[in-house]
């Protein structure tokens, strides 16, 4: 978990994260829908296509930039 000071910095944060597993890694969404009937399939990627050690990096850089 990290500290964020606003929803939306996490939002943006997480928008960022989102679009650079789709766009940079070409990581599509692990989970359809129906697997995740409360919603959050968009918010999941294969960990074959996705690290979890660089994505962690990547959150604490861009927290760090958002502060």
């Amino acid at each position: 978990m990290w500290d964020v000071p606003t929803g939306r910095i996490a939002a943006a944060i997480e928008r960022r994260v989102l679009d650079w597993w789709r766009t940079a890694l070409g990581a599509a969404p692990a989970l359809t829908n129906a697997c995740m009937p409360q919603n959050g399939a968009t918010e999941t990627a294969s960990l074959a296509l996705v690290d979890p050690d660089a994505t962690a990096a990547l959150v604490i850089s861009l927290t760090r930039e958002d502060q």
